[in-house]
């Protein structure tokens, strides 16, 4: 357990979601914050911080919000020794890979980025549309 929890400590994890509505239901993010969200036309970039979802940064669009994942995940994956990236996605596997290939290309230290589905219960809180990546040390 606590070779897990350091794991998760060391970790970032970066994502965009196409819609706030499945976080508000699941009363991951308060129903003020998603209705500005909707009706400003944000899209927020997601972190995760000691286990709570927290703002990074906010765009206008769902494509600028993954941009901005592929550049926080670049960024930070270039500031560690050996760095290993897993992109996350729900229903998009072109769109995973897509990220992924960009990633890879920015950043020679990762031979290979990981892609993969998220689960059912982690989809269930996040909805369809999501694009995630996940940084860690080797």
């Amino acid at each position: 357990a606590r070779a897990a929890a350091a794991r998760a400590h060391g970790s970032t994890v970066l994502f965009a979601v196409d819609t706030l509505e499945h976080l508000r239901r699941g009363g991951r993010l308060g129903p003020v914050a998603a209705a500005l969200g909707t009706v400003l036309g944000m899209r927020p970039v997601l972190g995760v911080r000691d286990g709570r979802i927290e703002v990074v940064d906010k765009v206008r669009t769902s494509a600028r919000a993954r941009d901005r994942v592929v550049s926080l995940t670049v960024e930070d994956a270039r500031r560690r020794r050996r760095p290993v990236v897993a992109v996350h996605h729900l229903g998009d596997p072109d769109l995973a890979a897509d990220l992924a290939e960009r990633i890879e290309a920015q950043v020679p230290a990762v031979h290979r980025v990981h892609v993969a589905e998220v689960s059912a219960v982690v989809g269930a809180h996040v909805g369809p549309g999501l694009s995630a990546a996940v940084v860690a040390d080797a």
